[in-house]
């Protein structure tokens, strides 16, 4: 799961020298985010809102890489900050380990280290990143550090379970360092999408994003003509949205996507701002699907769009009535979905759309990969749509992060997005990088699946995707 992080202003002011890291250090993904996560948490505190009671600590500390020394590099941290505490189970139990050096037990084969002070308070340290953290259960955790509830000098804290459970590591609920750790896996793996396309139908891409530049391969767009009648455009390169733009970086962005080698093959839609979504109508997607399987389209770099795309990602879906699904637009898009996953080899994914106990279209149509998003808990985020698709069967298919997204909008500017499409993005890159070795659509649909774990809550079966295969 993805976890919340925060930092005090006068914790950033006494440990400000030790952030200065390089690009390359493992922490650089946590202290990336550490600003828009304290701006978050200060807008709830405004609100009236305190937020969520944190439950691990972190310190930021000196690294080392010599295992041999591991119990004296702890040592000398407890050593040093022991006396920050008031009389509590943490003090005691650190000053025991600097009188007695106990030594922690080994729980994965990546050094990270568990010290199990009793049934539900625990330390982890990770020596090669320089990171000791303390975990008590949420809500008791400042009682445990600070029962007399007074400042203490702790670099930053953290809610969620970022080490996990399991001891043998892995599965949801790693933290960002083992989440990056987890899409370092897939690339190493399975690569980071190169020579594979990925096309997607939204609002296009603005084509000043960083993240994208130098690997669009095609922006197309539907636009009506003077009898309104939709017709493609060849010619169009733009997102005065950015819904496509953010989509695209999280897909297949240089630095913040999944898939950061693929290409992209934009296809623009007319859309526009419908409450908390976008809309648009069936008869351009129908179109973008037409051009898309016509003899007559543009040729890209010597072939036809359908032959150059791996991955399609569609715009966010539409709640249909029985009387709209009878259209003859809605039966046209079934079937070219039919057609891109059967004669194509194309994995084509949908977001399950943002209403709870709802499902939009096409997510809900056979050969469409739906996809859910859990919150930053891991957690069935709260808006994120459930049900049946059109031969009754759960969906969706599966979930995945989809609320606090590092993206690109428009004009280059970076933000945080949240949403199903946010995850169908990330799916989409997953998907993506699986050309390498799934040349068929059925293949990469299988290792997605392998990828599932399923959890259950309120609503039932949780499936979330979480690649340990």
């Amino acid at each position: 799961m993805a976890i919340l992080i925060t930092l005090s202003s006068e914790a950033f002011a006494e440990e400000k020298h030790e952030l200065k890291i390089n690009r390359d250090d493992p922490r650089t993904s946590l202290i990336k985010i550490h600003g828009r996560q304290q701006s978050k948490r200060i807008r709830k505190i405004k609100r009236g809102f305190r937020g969520k009671q944190h439950n691990w600590l972190l310190w930021w500390v000196n690294s080392q890489s010599n295992e041999q020394e591991f119990d004296e590099w702890l040592a000398g941290h407890f050593a040093q900050k022991a006396h920050l505490l008031p009389e509590s189970l943490y003090r005691v139990a650190m000053e025991n380990f600097v009188a007695e050096s106990n030594q922690l037990g080994k729980i994965t084969g990546d050094r990270i280290f568990r010290w199990d002070i009793d049934e539900q308070h625990y330390i982890v340290a990770m020596p090669e990143v320089g990171l000791i953290a303390f975990f008590a259960p949420s809500g008791n955790l400042r009682k445990c550090l600070d029962p007399q509830q007074k400042e203490t000098e702790w670099n930053w804290s953290l809610s969620g379970i970022p080490f996990g459970e399991n001891p043998d590591g892995g599965g949801v609920g790693d933290d960002l360092v083992a989440k990056s750790a987890y899409i370092d896996a897939l690339h190493k793996k399975f690569g980071k999408g190169k020579g594979a396309v990925l096309g997607i139908i939204d609002t296009g891409v603005c084509p000043e994003s960083s993240e994208l530049e130098g690997r669009v391969v095609a922006t197309w767009a539907i636009r009506t003509d003077e009898k309104r009648v939709p017709r493609p455009d060849y010619m169009i390169n733009s997102d005065e949205i950015g819904h496509g733009t953010e989509t695209a970086t999280i897909a297949a962005g240089k630095t913040l996507g999944i898939a950061p080698e693929a290409r992209v093959f934009s296809i623009k839609l007319p859309m526009w701002k419908n409450g908390g979504t976008y809309a648009y109508d069936l008869l351009h997607l129908a179109a973008a699907f037409n051009t898309l399987r016509s003899d007559e389209s543009q040729i890209v770099e010597g072939q036809s769009a359908l032959s150059l795309i791996d991955t399609l990602l569609l715009p966010n879906g539409l709640y249909l009535s029985e009387k709209h699904r009878r259209k003859n637009a809605v039966k046209n898009i079934v079937k070219a979905i039919s057609g891109f996953s059967n004669d194509c080899e194309i994995v084509v994914v949908a977001a399950i759309g943002n209403e709870p106990n709802q499902v939009s279209f096409p997510a809900t149509e056979a050969n469409v990969l739906s996809v859910g998003a859990i919150d930053s808990d891991g957690n069935r985020w709260e808006k994120s749509g459930y049900g049946n698709d059109i031969i009754s069967s759960p969906i969706p298919i599966v979930h995945f992060q989809g609320c606090d997204i590092s993206c690109q909008t428009l004009n280059g500017k970076s933000k945080q997005s949240s949403g199903t499409s946010m995850a169908a993005a990330g799916v989409a890159g997953l998907v993506t990088i699986l050309t390498k070795t799934g040349k068929t659509s059925v293949s990469r649909w299988g290792r997605v699946r392998d990828g599932i774990t399923v959890q259950r809550d309120a609503v039932g079966d949780l499936p979330i995707l979480y690649w340990d295969k």
